[in-house]
């Protein structure tokens, strides 16, 4: 009995383009035939390139869509199975181009994420020194920091958060917490921490704004990432100016 689903992967460009023509012989043409018994898919897009093709060739996308548009314009009656045929022809060559497109944008993404975010340095030691009597003390901080320092993220956020439930107002701890979530690619949880900070502290209002910003360029959304790299670049002499203007010049 046929199997409903063929295991093996559809037929590539290639593969169709060889065998509409005769090329194959053997084992690969074995190979397709076996596929196209079991794949209604691939048996449409090979009919398509045959009906797009009246000479035995295979063209590209592009010389594709220019014959198939003037057939249809021209009969206006072109029989809906033979455009089923061609929109699956058609389809297998413009699914892989859009996935191509798609992974390598998220790789252009990723890479300029990559490229300007640097794990932002804990200041425990220094914030201790001034401040004894709340941070040493504080053993969920300490733990929180140590984590921080350590690049155990995932610990670190569940300290900070123990902590902040008892600490609301405590910015540092905040800017901590968002930046943890950053690193863990948790960018939603960072965003919503981030985002806060920024609207609400002056003293850590860069921090936050620049880290925000990279978040949501990790996050694709470059509109957004551009707004928030907008208001950085008008604070002159700001801490992270020139990457602010590298990184939205990029994302234009």
């Amino acid at each position: 009995m046929k199997k409903i689903f063929y295991e093996s992967d559809c037929l590539s460009k290639e593969q169709i383009s060889d065998y509409i023509t005769d090329k194959l012989n053997g084992e690969a043409l074995r190979t397709v035939e076996h596929h196209l018994i079991d794949c209604p898919f691939c048996n449409d897009a090979v009919e398509g390139y045959s009906i797009v093709n009246e000479a035995p060739q295979v063209y590209t996308l592009e010389s594709q869509l220019k014959p198939v548009t003037s057939k249809v314009t021209k009969r206006h009656k072109l029989p809906i199975y033979n455009l089923n045929k061609i929109a699956a022809a058609i389809l297998l060559l413009v699914l892989p181009a859009a996935l191509f497109f798609y992974l390598n944008r998220n790789a252009k993404n990723q890479d300029l994420f990559s490229v300007y975010h640097a794990t932002y340095d804990s200041s425990f030691t220094t914030r201790a020194a001034s401040d004894k009597n709340t941070a040493t003390s504080n053993k969920e901080l300490e733990k929180a920091f140590q984590y921080y320092e350590a690049g155990d993220f995932e610990n670190s956020i569940v300290h900070f958060d123990n902590y902040i439930k008892e600490q609301q107002q405590d910015e540092e701890a905040i800017l901590y917490l968002g930046l943890a979530y950053l690193e863990e690619a948790k960018t939603s949880k960072a965003i919503q921490y981030l985002n806060s900070l920024r609207l609400n502290s002056q003293s850590y209002y860069e921090e936050a704004t620049w880290y925000l910003a990279l978040a949501y360029t990790k996050e694709q959304d470059h509109q957004k990432a551009k707004e928030i790299l907008e208001e950085l670049l008008k604070i002159e002499n700001g801490y992270y100016h020139k990457e602010t203007n590298e990184l939205y010049q990029q994302l234009k």
